[in-house]
């Protein structure tokens, strides 16, 4: 493969931080042909429960072939490494990010997710039974279950509820905690400080450009209060940017040394959980090579401080515009529609 060869793949990276990231190095993997994942024939043993497309009391099937993919980044705010399921406790999903792939277009896209929707969460006991639910912040999702999978299948079934029943394919959970190892993979990543971070670190002042250290390359992407105005909306803002530049890092990188990518996807991997086996990021990494990339959507809606929690506490809440979502759904998604949601729930 021919230099220019390599930047045209790399630069499809150019949109979301850690999903990007890992579709990014698989797509690498099987273009360098390192193999990784060609020996293994397993393929997915998990299926998720699929719920009707319901929208304004129609129900809908999808028009195109089409699958979409949840990537998760949670922080460490659980008990992920309980020895037993009744002590586990999830961490909170603080990033993320759908990736749309259509076979019938030939097109993939990306939906970033806000952490603070305020959406239906189904609450799960530890052997995974769900007994209630309620309208909470959507990254609450990931707390619930008695191990990792049953935390990101309570996360993919939310945001698949959030979506009016939009199928959930499969989902890749990457702890924030790995940032500080995916930023010294890939050697550093440069960029322009918008927000002050001065009260955390006296170098990342604004307008400063910056090659962050791990600790920083941390800080940049995963803190949120006391960091201008505290929002989750300003947060994925610098998700953006800290991809843009690292796509670029990588890009760089990638070119010049051919063992680079299987170094990082490595590092990765014991910070991943996912239900998606070989042949799935396989087919998946192809797609993201030669499909047309359609860029990245965020729900539009309202962001306010609230108490949906029910802890006493005052928590920041995003509510998605009710119109601008079933736009927004049904612009990615061609549907057809079956009946009326009565006739689908005999």
């Amino acid at each position: 493969m021919n230099r220019r060869q390599k930047m045209k793949i790399a630069g499809q990276i150019g949109l979301v931080i850690l999903g990007i990231a890992v579709i990014y190095l698989i797509v690498m993997l099987i273009d360098n042909r390192i193999g990784i994942f060609e020996s293994d024939d397993t393929d997915d043993s998990y299926e998720e429960e699929e719920l009707p497309i319901d929208i304004d009391g129609k129900i809908y099937e999808l028009s195109h072939e089409m699958s979409t993919y949840l990537v998760m980044g949670t922080d460490n705010s659980g008990n992920e490494e309980a020895d037993e399921r009744k002590d586990y406790v999830g961490s909170m999903a603080d990033f993320m990010l759908l990736l749309v792939v259509d076979d019938t277009d030939q097109t993939y896209q990306y939906i970033q997710l806000n952490r603070d929707t305020i959406t239906e969460v189904p609450f799960l006991l530890a052997d995974g039974t769900s007994y209630a639910s309620a309208d909470i912040q959507m990254c609450c999702a990931h707390a619930y279950g008695g191990s990792k999978m049953e935390s990101c299948e309570n996360t993919e079934k939310t945001v698949s509820m959030f979506l009016h029943g939009i199928p959930i394919d499969g989902y890749y959970a990457l702890k924030m905690d790995a940032i500080p190892e995916l930023n010294h993979a890939v050697g550093g990543v440069t960029v322009t400080i918008e927000d002050d971070f001065t009260a955390i670190d006296p170098e990342m002042k604004p307008g400063t450009t910056l090659k962050l250290s791990d600790e920083q390359a941390y800080t940049f992407v995963h803190n949120r209060m006391d960091i201008g105005d505290g929002e989750n909306t300003s947060r994925m803002r610098r998700h953006r940017a800290y991809m843009d530049a690292m796509a670029k890092t990588v890009q760089e990188q990638a070119a010049k040394d051919k063992k680079y990518v299987t170094r990082v996807y490595n590092e990765l991997s014991e910070y991943s959980t996912t239900d998606m086996g070989s042949k799935t990021l396989s087919s998946i990494a192809k797609k993201v090579n030669t499909y047309t990339n359609k860029g990245l959507v965020t729900p539009e809606g309202e962001t306010k401080l609230g108490k949906a929690l029910n802890d006493g506490l005052e928590h920041t809440e995003f509510y998605a515009d009710e119109d601008k979502l079933i736009k927004l759904i049904r612009d990615i998604y061609p549907l057809t529609e079956v009946g009326d949601a009565e006739d689908g729930e005999e």
